[in-house]
């Protein structure tokens, strides 16, 4: 039995027998291949039910009743599974792609892969997924125009897949993260305000937690570099020498004794010998009336020394003499009083200008 050149279709012979039979599997062949459309090109082994006309291409690597059939057009006719190898430049809808492809002598292409047109349209179906996203599908070789690479990204394009990589970062340069950088990072807590570079300075940062609640200021200590100075801005005693930089006091640290109402600030931090000012007699540190004597020295006897800032001088009139108080003029008259004799005391008279910080004259 003799065939046609092209579609390979049976041809009668004179005088043959059953005519209709060859007939009808030339139609048959007709049915299968003209106008050709596929419901699927991935299967390597047949569907379990497939319909009467159901027709598919073969996946490379077929096996069972489809074995050493790869690429070719399987049919299903009269409850059995038909084959047609295809010929070069035949054409093939595939159903589930909704793509074209032809058969260029080997593969079944894309249609316009090897020039011009359109071509297929890249789907999971013909591009793949995970690991094989950029690999050969079923013998179709995908090409990829003007892919590019920008910034620290590299690639590479191999035969069956693209390895893409970045660059570390530098000072100088954007680029992958160290894991010195990441370790930075893992440390900023969610509520801390990256963008601010005086909360995460380059070289350690300073977070809310390093912080007591309203206890504390930022002290900038060089470039990029801050410090946090700790205070303790509700004591209810003055400051000691253990208040010192082992308890996280530093130069500078503010102490407010609310039960005085005095205000301290350390000078010195050594570790067990801290040493802290007293700021409240006068703004800056300054003292009121400088100037004036906490001893008082009397020729002959003792020398009367204030006990403390508030400390008052007592003037004491003896015998025969009288002291008088001019609080409006801030006076005080010494004058001698009772008789005998001809002893003149005399007058004294003096101005107070206010108190100083070691005593009182009243």
């Amino acid at each position: 039995m003799s065939n046609t050149a092209n579609l390979i279709l049976p041809l009668l012979e004179a005088a043959q027998a059953q005519k209709h039979v060859t007939m009808n599997q030339a139609l048959l062949g007709l049915d299968a291949i003209v106008q050709l459309s596929v419901l699927d090109r991935d299967l390597a082994t047949p569907p379990g039910s497939p319909a009467d006309g159901d027709r598919y291409l073969v996946a490379t690597g077929a096996t069972g009743a489809w074995g050493g059939k790869d690429d070719h057009v399987a049919a299903w006719q009269d409850g059995a599974w038909v084959f047609y190898p295809p010929r070069t430049g035949w054409r093939c809808w595939i159903g589930d792609e909704a793509a074209l492809v032809v058969f260029d002598g080997s593969l079944w292409n894309p249609l316009g892969s090897g020039g011009g047109g359109s071509g297929e349209a890249n789907t999971a179906s013909n591009v793949g997924t995970g690991a094989d996203i950029f690999k050969q599908k079923n013998g179709a070789n995908l090409e990829f125009r003007g892919l590019e690479a920008l910034g620290p990204l590299s690639a590479v394009v191999n035969l069956d897949n693209i390895d893409l990589s970045i660059a570390a970062a530098t000072t100088s340069a954007a680029g992958s993260m160290s894991g010195a950088d990441k370790a930075k990072l893992d440390g900023i807590e969610a509520g801390a305000d990256v963008t601010d570079a005086a909360n995460v300075a380059a070289a350690g940062a300073l977070l809310d937690s390093d912080f007591a609640a309203s206890q504390g200021y930022l002290r900038k200590t060089g470039g990029g570099t801050y410090e946090a100075v700790k205070s303790n801005l509700s004591a209810t005693t003055d400051p000691g020498a253990a208040d010192d930089s082992a308890a996280g006091y530093a130069v500078g640290s503010r102490w407010i004794n609310l039960t005085a109402d005095t205000v301290h600030e350390c000078v010195d931090a050594t570790a067990g010998a801290a040493v802290w000012k007293d700021l409240s007699a006068g703004a800056g540190g300054g003292e009121v009336n400088q100037n004036a004597f906490s001893t008082i020295a009397v020729a002959g006897q003792s020398a009367v020394v204030a006990d403390q800032k508030t400390d008052t001088l007592t003037l004491v009139g003896g015998a025969n003499v009288t002291l008088t108080t001019n609080a409006a003029t801030d006076e005080i008259t010494i004058a001698a009083s009772g008789g005998g004799g001809n002893l003149d005391y005399g007058l004294v008279t003096g101005s107070v200008t206010g108190t100083d910080d070691y005593g009182s004259i009243v």
